[in-house]
């Protein structure tokens, strides 16, 4: 340990640039010193945020192992494991008969953590019932230099040789707890730029609660990131980067720069955040590699503001990556004068959102995290509003009439058949068989008005003959008014995409979807399917099938059993569907503009839908010239006849009108 880190730190920083002076050469750290540093920032971090919630005790290993902290609260503390370390002094150099070995260490480890703390001897009493619901979950981290693979094997057979006896022996100790989980992590460190020896090993089980961990690093400050990276996915911490703090330069007051400072705290701070945006905010740590941070933007801080109003979810202490650095020391001295910052989550566009503060109680800063969401202070939102605030088209009143109808109420009637439970589910389950939610899925509720009271019928459990006839006088006045061109779509549903004929369809489709929802709920409603297929325009078999691919609305509850009377002996039973169609049924009237074809594909507006439509009908008001009807593109060559050497007169053709007369042509 006593070897160097070969890591150079210039000290003699005032003679480098100086002219005629020479520099004192650069020092090297030496191993010890380095784990030691390392050692003091995992502690930092850990004691920053969770104070003496976590216990660390420290073991140094020569020919004998050196307790140096226990499991006391005053030895949490980093000035006393800073004296303790200052009295052990440097480690001596071995003799050749020397026992020297890390195992002196690493058994005394696992002595340690049999060794109960206050805070363990106290939940044990309290769970004195229930023992053995108590747990001793540990962790051993040894630092040390290994020079071959035998070498770390060997320490790690012995180790859990010894592990398991000693562990066997507390089952039978009132002053030892069991070790339910331990894991251990060898360390093996080597110089700078140098070529490892030792090969790292993922994690693997040595026995039933040991797990095992080989890693290898280089010495000096990558030891130290390595160790922080460690707590990092030991204690689920998480690294936020404040980015864009405005501060003045050192050497020029008048001059300001925006620095970035990377705070650890636990990985619940940004719980309230999505996925999608923690996923955008990530990006990979600068000062420890392999670990990601989550970025958020410093929002300048207002006079005006109140922080105390704020609505927080949670606040949790803030330990900075590098707690020397000018800009984290800048940081860490606003907050802890008073002052508060709002953290903002970038976004490329959109109102930007506060999403955590940064504040300090008591001396300590903490992060508290925002509620970015819906307060439960707030207004209740509008059922007109969809995901993300939309305004959206639901049948509101529509809704509401469904809920009044299957409102629940104390029943004082007694049926021997089925209880009024079963009753209220079977009425819910046939008015929500086909229930489109917004106007725009839907064309004949649209329409209601001149379908009454087809719908409202085929709700009901039975259906009579004169329900039956309303139904099919409703079918044939949708037939007569599309016939007349007299059926008007709302703005919210036609598609200017569509034309008449595909609109037609889809209106047909979803009548025909709805009746046959209906149709095993009795024999009358799988009348008024037969009758509806019959007098549906011709073209639309396979209507409903589209229909329920195409926009998916249709319940799939219909698979009842269909009705066993047939559907002849109901046409005699209403006494005028037998002859369908009828001969007194409302012919359709001819339309004044039935010859008129419009083209609705495309974005057209109203001017030119009616300029076409008034350019056609005054096409026909007339015999077109028949020069114009024959020729390209409005285009006729006079004359043709003198190019063949006849003469024109003699050749005209005494049937073509307009010629004859005409010699000008």
């Amino acid at each position: 340990m006593l070897s160097p880190s070969d890591e150079e730190y210039e000290y003699d920083v005032a003679n480098k640039n100086r002219p005629n002076i020479i520099p004192l050469a650069a020092l090297s750290k030496s191993h010890w010193t380095c784990s030691i540093e390392a050692g003091l920032e995992f502690c930092r971090i850990i004691y920053d945020i969770f104070g003496r919630k976590k216990l660390i005790s420290f073991l140094a290993s020569d020919t004998i192992a050196q307790q140096l902290t226990g499991w006391a609260d005053d030895h949490q503390d980093l000035e006393y494991i800073q004296r303790v370390f200052g009295s052990l002094g440097l480690p001596r150099k071995a003799g050749r008969f020397d026992d020297v070995s890390i195992l002196h260490g690493l058994y005394a480890a696992t002595a340690q953590l049999l060794t109960p703390s206050q805070c363990q001897v106290n939940a044990r009493l309290t769970l004195l019932d229930n023992a053995d619901s108590f747990q001793n979950n540990g962790r051993i981290i040894c630092v040390t230099v290994a020079r071959s693979e035998n070498q770390v094997s060997d320490i790690i057979d012995k180790f859990v040789n010894d592990f398991e006896m000693k562990n066997r022996e507390a089952l039978c100790s009132d002053e030892c707890i069991p070790i339910t989980n331990c894991e251990l992590v060898l360390v093996l460190i080597h110089p700078v730029g140098s070529t490892p020896k030792v090969l790292p090993k993922d994690s693997w089980m040595a026995t039933s609660n040991l797990t095992v961990t080989v890693i290898v690093t280089e010495s000096g400050r990558n030891l130290a990131n390595r160790m922080v990276a460690l707590a990092v996915d030991y204690f689920n911490l998480v690294i936020t980067s404040v980015t864009g703090i405005p501060m003045k330069e050192e050497q020029n007051a008048n001059s300001s720069a925006s620095y970035d400072v990377e705070l650890l705290h636990s990985d619940e701070a940004h719980s309230e955040m999505s996925v999608e945006l923690a996923d955008g905010c990530r990006a990979p740590s600068q000062e420890i590699s392999g670990v990601e941070s989550v970025t958020l933007k410093w929002c300048t801080p207002k006079s005006s503001s109140n922080t105390d109003i704020q609505l927080c979810v949670g606040a949790y202490p803030i330990s900075p990556v590098d707690a020397n650095s000018r800009p984290s020391l800048c940081l860490t001295n606003f907050l802890l004068s008073g002052r508060s910052v709002m953290l903002e989550q970038p976004r490329r566009s959109g109102v930007k959102v506060l999403s955590h503060m940064l504040t300090s109680h008591g001396g300590q800063i903490y992060i508290h995290q925002l509620s970015t969401s819906r307060s439960i202070l707030d207004d209740p939102p509008s059922i007109s509003e969809g995901v993300g605030g939309r305004v959206t088209d639901y049948r509101i009143q529509n809704f509401g009439e469904l809920i009044k109808k299957h409102a629940l109420k104390p029943s004082t009637q007694t049926s021997a058949d089925r209880a009024p439970i079963e009753g209220a589910e079977s009425s819910l389950e046939r008015h929500t068989r086909h229930w489109p939610l917004t106007i725009s899925d839907t064309m004949i509720y649209n329409l209601q008005s001149h379908i009454d009271p087809l719908p409202e019928l085929l709700l009901k459990d039975n259906l009579t003959a004169e329900d039956v006839e309303h139904c099919r006088s409703a079918i044939f006045r949708l037939i007569t008014l599309e016939s007349q061109n007299l059926l008007v779509l709302t703005l919210t549903y036609y598609n200017f995409d569509l034309d008449r004929e595909e609109h037609s369809r889809m209106m047909w489709s979803e009548l025909e979807l709805l009746v046959r929802a209906h149709s095993s709920t009795s024999p009358h409603h799988a009348l008024i399917l037969e009758i509806l297929l019959n007098c549906r325009p011709a073209g639309l078999e396979d209507s409903a099938a589209n229909m329920k691919k195409r926009r998916g609305t249709s319940d799939s509850r219909t698979d009842h059993s269909q009705p066993s009377t047939p559907s002849s002996e109901l046409l005699s039973e209403t006494g005028r569907a037998k002859s369908l169609p009828r001969s007194d049924s409302p012919l359709p009237k001819k339309s004044k503009y039935a010859g008129i074809t419009l083209d609705f594909k495309g974005n057209k507006s109203v001017l030119s839908l009616w300029t076409e439509r008034m350019n056609h009908v005054n096409n026909n008001r007339h015999a077109e010239f028949s020069g114009r009807a024959h020729s390209t593109s409005n285009k006729v060559k006079l004359y043709q006849k003198l190019e063949e050497g006849i003469h024109y007169m003699d050749d005209v053709d005494e049937t073509t009108p307009g010629v004859k007369n005409c010699p000008d042509h």
